[in-house]
């Protein structure tokens, strides 16, 4: 069954954009994923993948539908401003390329696919929008609650009117307030703390959606096959967050948070080879 994603990158992020790309298609092959590209360079690589699956979209084509980002593309700074994208493509998506009752998920640049994705959208059912929560390990719980209950990751929504109120009213609070710190928490995600009860958003179970350096240390871990089990539920994607290498590939930090063997042999070391591999070609375009 084939499926929309939406996401944005830069030309910072191209190589884990690419990767993201990539392994969402190798294991999810019918899918349709549409990038909003937010520099000439991005467009002109991005242009160059699966034509079949990848569809790159200009960012002035989505500051056009939404004239209000111009406003706030001078108040706030451009990774804050990629932020507040969030709610917005996500909206341009379901108005301009969704089918007829065919939902949408924004997904991060930085995360990488392990498994098809049947298991999170069969738990997600008929749900109008859902959301993952962070799941912060115990002993970082106090120390992250600012950055809110929720993490962006995949995000997913119906085509729905019940769906683009939520996206609608999220996107507002985003032009008003989308930024690194404050009463609000950490950029768009903060406000999903207040939208999620009040729109009866589904929050994700599946412990191998969106695991993330956060939260992989309360885990255990065993493989079953090729696949890399985490309490029971098989790995679906990782999230590469802090995450930082030169532009060969060569690895500068994985993250700061403790990382388990398991994460690093199975999950780490797969990702820094497509990284490499990444950045070798784009060194030669």
């Amino acid at each position: 069954m084939g499926r929309n994603f939406i996401t944005y990158f830069d030309q910072h992020y191209l190589p884990k954009g690419l990767a993201m790309l990539r392994s969402l298609l190798r294991h999810n092959p019918d899918s349709e994923i549409y990038v909003v590209c937010c520099d000439d360079r991005t467009m002109d690589v991005v242009m160059d993948e699966d034509r079949n699956h990848v569809v790159p979209i200009s960012l002035a084509v989505v500051e056009k539908y939404d004239k209000a980002l111009a406003v706030s593309k001078t108040n706030r700074t451009w990774v804050e401003y990629l932020w507040t994208l969030t709610p917005t493509v996500m909206l341009w998506a379901i108005d301009n390329i969704c089918s007829m009752l065919a939902p949408i998920a924004y997904v991060d640049a930085d995360l990488y696919f392990f498994a098809s994705l049947d298991p999170l959208y069969t738990e997600v059912g008929n749900a109008v929008a859902a959301v993952i929560p962070h799941r912060w390990t115990p002993r970082h719980a106090v120390r992250l609650k600012p950055n809110g209950i929720y993490n962006v990751s995949w995000t997913y929504a119906q085509n729905s009117f019940a769906a683009m109120r939520f996206l609608t009213e999220w996107r507002n609070l985003c032009i008003d307030w989308c930024y690194s710190s404050g009463e609000h928490g950490v950029g768009e995600q903060g406000h999903l703390d207040q939208l999620v009860p009040k729109y009866k958003i589904h929050e994700v179970k599946h412990l191998g959606a969106n695991l993330a350096p956060w939260s992989q240390e309360q885990y255990q871990y065993w493989k079953e096959g090729n696949n890399l089990i985490i309490d029971n539920y098989p790995l679906l994607f990782y999230h590469f967050h802090e995450f930082k290498h030169m532009d060969n590939g060569t690895v500068i930090t994985r993250t700061g948070y403790s990382l388990n063997e398991a994460v690093v042999s199975h999950i780490y070391l797969p990702y820094e080879n497509e990284i490499r591999e990444v950045c070798d070609e784009l060194a030669k375009s």
